[in-house]
């Protein structure tokens, strides 16, 4: 189910999970060029698209696939992005 990626498109996953969303943002982080961050991103929306099947690929998405995947901490995100848990999408009690 996972697509595979780098160490370092890893490492840009879990950026953007953690907020760095823009290409300056991880490129400083990284100690790369925007340039370089971006075309990172691009490869990971191609890896994406092509796992999901879909032509549109938002940073949303990226953020709950890593979440589903296992690239990033699930409890942090969903607090972070307010993204509920399975037993309130289910309707089941808290």
């Amino acid at each position: 189910m996972t697509a595979i990626f780098t160490s370092r498109e890893q490492d840009i996953i879990r950026m953007v999970c953690d907020g760095k969303f823009s290409d300056k943002d991880l490129a400083c982080a990284l100690n790369i060029s925007p340039d370089t961050a971006s075309r990172h991103l691009y490869h990971i929306y191609n890896k994406l698209r092509d796992q999901l099947g879909t032509n549109e690929i938002t940073r949303m998405d990226l953020v709950i696939y890593a979440m589903l995947a296992g690239y990033a901490d699930t409890h942090k995100l969903r607090a972070k992005y307010a993204i509920p848990d399975e037993r309130m999408m289910a309707g089941a009690p808290l």
